[in-house]
Order: C-alpha cells, then structure tokens, then sequence
C-alpha cells in the first residue's frame, strides 16, 4: 500500500467513524475538502432511497487526515498536488474513492440547486 492509498484509507476511516454518519442510514457520502490556506469542507448524504441532504463530519481532527492526504499525494519537494479533494463513500462497496483537482473551486456548491448540483456530482463519481 502506497502512502497515499493508507493516508486515503486513514481519511475514510475516520469519516465513517465520526458521529455525523457513524449510525445513519445512508447509501452515499459525498465530501469536498478545499485547502486554500485554511481546509474547509462541505458535503452530501445520500439515502436512504433518493433523500438527498447537507452533511458533514463532526470531528475536526479529520481535517488532519486531509492534510496528511495531500502530504501523502505530493511529490517530496513538489508544489502540493491539488487544492480541492471530492472522497466518496459507497456503502454497498465500503470502498472510499478520491478525486483530486488543482483550482478550490470545481465542486463549489450550487446555491440555486444545492440537491441537484449534489446528485450530479454523485451521478459523476458512481
């Protein structure tokens, strides 16, 4: 296992661990962690059935699981790899997928059609 794979495992761990999804029923959970100086992050639960809504982890300590995620995916030396992380969590595989991109602003949340900029983007990762 690559570091990156094990700092990925790590992140999804946590997540899957944290209070804010640990005993719902869910079938997805989309979360987007931007790192533009400070880390933030937002995301989406899925499930059950086609509900749809705004969720996020309660424990601050997995925004360090991000950072060592982004640690783990650059070359020593190198400019950080990405500035922007989508983590996918499919319940029925209990694998935890990442995307990455270079801009903080690819997955930046539609304020007009939140659901339906949410269901796009899991439509993009399933």
């Amino acid at each position: 296992m690559t570091d990156a794979e094990a700092a990925l495992t790590r992140l999804t761990d946590a997540i899957l661990a944290d209070t804010g999804f640990r005993d719902r029923d869910w079938t997805h959970i989309l979360l987007i962690y931007t790192i533009d100086g400070a880390v933030s992050e937002f995301g989406y639960l899925f499930g059950p059935g086609d509900a749809c809504e705004a969720a996020g982890t309660d424990d601050w300590a997995i925004l360090d699981h991000v950072t060592a995620l982004r640690t783990a995916t650059t070359a020593a030396g190198g400019a950080p790899a990405w500035r922007q992380c989508l983590i996918h969590l499919a319940r029925s595989t209990g694998h935890g997928s990442a995307r990455f991109d270079e801009t903080p602003t690819r997955w930046r949340p539609d304020p007009a059609d939140p659901i339906g900029h949410a269901r796009r983007m899991l439509a993009g990762v399933s």
